[in-house]
């Protein structure tokens, strides 16, 4: 089976591999320095980016430059997520809690008090309310960050909150295999997990106009027209590959792709190797999908692919007339938003 999906895979390849047009193409737009984009977030003309090894950075040029803002964050913080409200942006880490910055990350302080669980995985901004997804839960801050309370009636215990999105008002959260909606600010939950393969893991949400959408690790993109109540795989199949992130621009619906899969290699060696089939547009929500590849680099040969076939896309965001995407290899690239196809 692990080879039939290798052949499928090379063979999705050949399809999702055309470029949307001659002319466009991605640019590297630099380098922060921190290895692995985990995450990036918007401020009105600036581009902050997190990192796995070099903590927070800003862009104020498009991504040209980069400059490293880690005044009060602890030395080799691994940062995780970001979020923006009003004129605060916080940083979610994976050992230390959230961390605010009121002066677009001039110095930033610890705002942990609460928080039982400093493992963070997620962040929301809805208004006065901030919401932390941990490797424990969720929880509510209505003072921006200066105290944090549980919000978990109706998740299962010691749930991972992969990520974290509002939905028409409402808040949803995902992870391994389920999903859930909240109407009252995190107070109560439900399962809205009908229509997603069991034990699915959910890696990232995005919230279109009326609907939502869920990218999953091997299982593809599903779309749900009622916040969650039922879910179903978009019209056409994603390839065989994990779904790091999903952004909309405008009516337009975007995915980065990347992760691992298992090969039989010789001698009888089962290895991990990691496949992505790159950036893909769809704008019909999700009822055909164009990879956006052209100009982006490659990742080394795979073996047995025979073919350099290979992207991971961890994160991507849109500020003013570009669209960015970080990568595992710690790299952030920009493609023109004009030269987007259209229907």
């Amino acid at each position: 089976m692990r080879f039939r999906s290798l052949i499928l895979l090379a063979c999705l390849w050949l399809l999702f591999a055309t470029p949307p047009g001659a002319d466009a193409q991605w640019e590297l737009s630099g380098n922060p320095g921190g290895g692995r984009i985990t995450s990036f977030a918007v401020k009105g003309s600036i581009l902050f980016a997190t990192t796995r090894d070099g903590g927070v950075f800003l862009s104020i040029d498009n991504g040209a430059t980069w400059r490293s803002i880690n005044t009060g964050l602890p030395a080799k913080a691994v940062c995780q997520c970001l979020a923006v409200s009003d004129a605060s942006i916080l940083v979610g880490t994976r050992e230390h809690g959230v961390f605010l910055s009121a002066n677009n990350g001039g110095w930033w302080k610890a705002v942990n008090t609460g928080l039982s669980e400093t493992q963070i995985l997620s962040l929301a901004a809805d208004g006065a309310n901030l919401f932390a997804g941990t490797s424990r839960g969720v929880f509510r801050s209505g003072d921006n960050g200066v105290s944090w309370t549980a919000v978990d009636s109706g998740l299962p215990r010691d749930f991972p909150a992969n990520c974290l999105v509002i939905s028409n008002g409402n808040l949803a959260v995902g992870s391994g295999g389920e999903a859930f909606l909240s109407m009252d600010n995190g107070v109560s939950w439900k399962a809205i997990s009908s229509g997603l393969p069991k034990g699915a893991q959910i890696f990232c949400l995005a919230v279109g106009e009326t609907d939502l959408f869920a990218g999953t690790e091997m299982n593809g993109i599903f779309v749900s027209m009622d916040d969650g109540g039922r879910w179903k795989p978009t019209v056409s199949k994603v390839p065989e590959t994990e779904i790091h992130c999903l952004l909309f621009s405008g009516a337009n619906l975007l995915a980065g792709t990347g992760g691992g899969l298992d090969a039989l290699m010789a001698g009888g060696e089962i290895r991990r190797i990691y496949h992505g089939v790159g950036v893909l547009l769809s704008m019909d929500k999700g009822a055909h999908w164009t990879a956006i590849n052209s100009g982006l680099r490659l990742a080394p040969k795979l073996p047995l692919l025979k073919g350099r076939v290979a992207f991971w896309i961890e994160c991507l965001a849109v500020n003013g007339s570009y669209l960015f995407a970080g990568t595992q290899e710690g790299e952030v690239w920009r493609f023109p938003l004009s030269d987007l196809p259209h229907k």
